[in-house]
């Protein structure tokens, strides 16, 4: 038996080493169910911050989001909803007197006055609460601050078209030339078979030369060049109406700053740098949508002449279209070189001449932009 006790305390250790696997595998088992449920409300956290980021909220993430005005509390970057609570700093405003509620709380009847007023003329942007007031007019509204059209008696977005005369004049403030930028989809001048022939023709009978030939030619084949760098510009963000949005995304700077994440000063400069960046695609886009739509709209004006009736057309007629062509080559490439020299980027553009070859891309100086400047447009 003395030999047999060696063996029963072996045994007495397996067994007590046993009971701790099962007791820790018991624990072991809840933990992995925690785990498990963790991993569920993580996935639908995660899902829901896909919503979020993806604009498919919930009927109810919606009418949370209906921004009245900007909270009362000076403090606070915030807007209050509609049930008139922040949504930054969970405040609660009285909905009469617009005056933060942090206790008893009795109106002061002129605040009431006051708000009243402002609520009967005015009404909340859609997007970011900003108020806007009407004095006659169409319903169609354009939000100043956040640029969002939106309908004043529905108070709905609309897309589409824009026609607020205060859309127009943000649009000539923009533009490089304080013209509006043609709109995209104008259609591309078509030189068929008929055009081309006809312009062969009075080349042959001396009625324009072989190099005013070439250059309505090379204009139609350069639209297309044209048209790449506009697909380039539409695959910035846009609004429905297709011009540019800030061309840079603030939201996260402006989400940091409203929650206190980063301070004013670099807040500020943020914006200074993806402005100067928003006004380089606006500037570029402006010029080629201009480049673009003049050589399209002459173009256009040289096929019709010579579709209706190019063996009695006046040469002088035709010789005037074209020189238009050589005006527009000049002016359109003089705002890209004195573009390039303000923002430091590389250009390409045509060399003299009727064939519109391409240089290599290049930054612009003073120079050469003076040496252009000089140049006879007619040398096209």
């Amino acid at each position: 038996m003395a030999d047999t006790q060696a063996m029963a305390q072996d045994y007495q250790e397996v067994l007590r080493i046993e009971k701790l696997n099962a007791v820790d595998k018991k624990t072991l088992g809840e933990l992995m169910k925690q785990a498990h449920a963790l991993r569920e409300i993580m996935q639908s956290r995660s899902q829901q911050i896909i919503r979020i980021r993806s604009g498919l909220h919930t009927v109810a993430d919606k009418e949370r989001k209906a921004f009245v005005m900007p909270c009362p509390d000076e403090g606070c970057k915030g807007y209050l909803t509609s049930g008139y609570t922040c949504g930054i700093c969970n405040k609660k405003t009285c909905p009469k007197c617009v005056i933060i509620l942090d206790g008893p709380h009795e109106c002061d009847p002129d605040m009431v006055a006051t708000a009243e007023l402002i609520k009967k003329e005015t009404k909340p942007c859609p997007t970011c609460g900003e108020r806007i007031g009407k004095v006659s007019g169409c319903d169609q509204m354009w939000c100043i601050k956040c640029h969002t059209t939106f309908s004043w008696n529905k108070g709905a977005i609309e897309k589409g078209d824009i026609h607020n005369p205060h859309y127009y004049q943000w649009l000539r403030e923009q533009s490089v030339d304080g013209n509006i930028p043609r709109a995209r989809g104008d259609r591309r001048a078509n030189l068929d078979g008929v055009t081309t022939h006809a312009l062969k023709s009075l080349v042959k009978d001396n009625q324009i030369s072989g190099q005013q030939q070439e250059l309505v030619l090379s204009s139609s084949r350069y639209t297309r060049h044209l048209e790449a760098h506009m697909r380039l510009y539409n695959n910035v963000p846009q609004n429905d109406n297709g011009t540019l949005q800030n061309a840079t995304d603030d939201e996260k700077a402006r989400i940091d700053y409203m929650l206190n994440h980063i301070t004013e000063n670099k807040f500020c400069e943020g914006l200074i740098s993806r402005d100067i960046t928003r006004k380089r695609w606006i500037d570029f886009s402006q010029v080629y949508t201009l480049y673009s739509g003049s050589l399209n709209s002459t173009l256009e004006k040289i096929h019709t002449e010579l579709l209706t009736a190019w063996e009695t057309l006046p040469p002088t007629r035709l010789i005037s279209l074209i020189s238009e062509l050589s005006t527009i080559h000049h002016a359109c490439i003089l705002q890209l070189m004195i573009l390039s020299h303000i923002y430091h980027r590389k250009v390409s553009v045509n060399t003299l001449g009727p064939y519109l070859r391409q240089q290599k891309p290049i930054i612009f100086s003073k120079e050469n932009i003076a040496d252009w400047e000089k140049q006879d447009p007619e040398m096209f």
